[in-house]
């Protein structure tokens, strides 16, 4: 794919030197008047395996690690639209023995600090265009905040809605930062792996379970281009639409081809991803009821044919909405029978399928059923303000005829969250989130396998 490209770097100073050029005597004043931001950040996880024949961290057992950190950001002010933005997230593991070191390489344990955010930002109207590195959150583009790090992505984006009752947005990324350096390189020694940092490895979200064909988690990537639009002309009715394309994504690094690791084919080629979904709201009196569908759709170059990633995965909704505090959501979802879905770049994107801790990887494999329902309940309203209480289970069946390629039979997994969302009223920008998750996997031929997780994170912004 030919591209014709413009380096960030010079993309920030055209717009530093028109900002200078226009206004330098309000220079100094636009960065001393800027907003500080400080977060203290504690955040403890706990996995156990004990039944597991075939986890991903080849362990079994409990094992936990806290990590420490803080936000420490900086906004300056506008002059003539133009400001610019900065944040560092930092992250340690004092009291990390070897073996959390093995454990949690991957996503936890990475110690140092990083510039997650340093961008340049004009503001014309409602349209705002941020150049620069940036948290990014769209339903196919998007770092995961599911770990003490969040992903970061470096590129030039423009979210518009100077059109009444619509979004448009864009973006063209070049760079990703990861949660830890062992995460996106294996090469690196564990106990060497350190926070993420920026390059050309990205996070990938896909399904594929039990070893069957899938693109893997991470790779190399050229660039990544995206497009999305949201209109909500229709009273109550929205319509969100997302194109993203991966260009140039390398499988030799995480993939794994006829359920083996060791089979690994390095092949390169475009990944083409579509989000479309749609929902309508019927208020009464002292609720709502909402229905909603979505969609989403890969398609990949003939050159990533054999990783059987080209899938749809079809999702609809009913909810209940502020019922007396409540908020009930019940879904039921299912896939193509060939192949996996591919549903984004960076670990943030998610389906309404897909559990807090554990994910969605189940729900956008191939030729699968699922079915969840959610309950949110608002404990302002007997009494406790600030808590949030969050219930979901979750069931998926896999069908697996072909014994041949899928030896283990069907596979059903079910899933049960549990989560409390405290603000604390008493200490403003104070909160702690408690929560634990399990997963059950059955297959037809083989062992069962169960996994937990239990995760307590305390926040305290200033």
């Amino acid at each position: 794919m030919q591209k014709h490209k413009m380096s960030l770097t010079a993309l920030l100073a055209l717009g530093l030197w028109g900002g200078v050029a226009n206004a330098a005597d309000s220079l100094v004043e636009a960065l001393k008047g800027g907003t500080p931001s400080v977060e203290l950040r504690a955040w403890y996880y706990m996995n156990n395996a004990a039944n597991s024949s075939n986890n991903v961290y080849n362990h079994k057992g409990s094992i936990g690690m806290l990590n420490l950190g803080a936000w420490l950001g900086y906004v300056t002010d506008e002059f003539y639209g133009f400001s610019l933005g900065a944040l560092v997230q930092s992250n340690f593991s004092p009291w990390a023995s070897d073996r959390q070191k093995d454990y949690y390489a991957a996503d936890l344990y990475g110690s140092g600090a990083v510039f997650s955010e340093l961008y340049l930002k004009y503001n014309l109207s409602n349209t705002q265009i941020k150049v620069g590195r940036q948290f990014i959150d769209t339903p196919l583009l998007g770092g995961s905040d599911a770990r003490m790090v969040w992903e970061s992505f470096q590129g030039v984006t423009i979210d518009s809605k100077d059109i009444p009752d619509t979004r448009l947005f864009a973006a063209y990324i070049d760079k990703f930062q990861g949660r830890t350096t062992y995460g996106m390189d294996r090469s690196i020694n564990k106990h060497d792996s350190d926070i993420g940092k920026f390059g050309k490895r990205f996070n990938l979200s896909a399904g594929g379970i039990m070893g069957q064909n899938s693109l893997g988690f991470y790779g190399v990537m050229d660039d990544v281009y995206s497009v999305l639009v949201e209109n909500k002309s229709i009273e109550n009715f929205r319509f969100m639409a997302q194109y993203t394309l991966a260009n140039d994504y390398n499988t030799g690094l995480s993939s794994s081809y006829n359920g083996n690791a060791a089979g690994r084919v390095n092949a390169t080629g475009d990944i083409h991803m579509l989000w479309a979904e749609a929902e309508y709201k019927v208020p009464f009196e002292s609720f709502a009821l909402s229905f909603y569908l979505n969609l989403i759709a890969s398609r990949t170059s003939s050159a990533l044919d054999q990783f059987e990633s080209e899938g749809e995965f079809w999702l609809g909704k009913i909810g209940i909405q502020n019922l007396n505090g409540f908020i009930i959501d019940f879904a039921y979802s299912t896939t193509g029978k060939n192949d996996n879905v591919v549903y984004g770049v960076g670990w943030g994107p998610h389906t309404y399928m897909g559990t807090p801790y554990f994910g969605s990887g189940p729900a956008v494999s191939r030729n699968t059923d699922s079915y969840s329902v959610s309950v949110m309940y608002d404990m302002s309203k007997i009494g406790i303000n600030g808590l949030r209480l969050w219930t979901m289970y979750g069931v998926h069946k896999q069908d697996n005829n072909d014994l041949a390629k899928y030896s283990y039979g069907d596979v059903k997994t079910q899933r049960a969250h549990i989560s409390l969302d405290y603000k604390v009223p008493a200490a403003n920008g104070l909160r702690v989130r408690l929560g634990y998750e399990q997963e059950k996997l059955t297959k037809d031929i083989g062992d069962e396998e169960v996994k937990h997780q239990m995760r307590l994170m305390a926040q305290y912004k200033f």
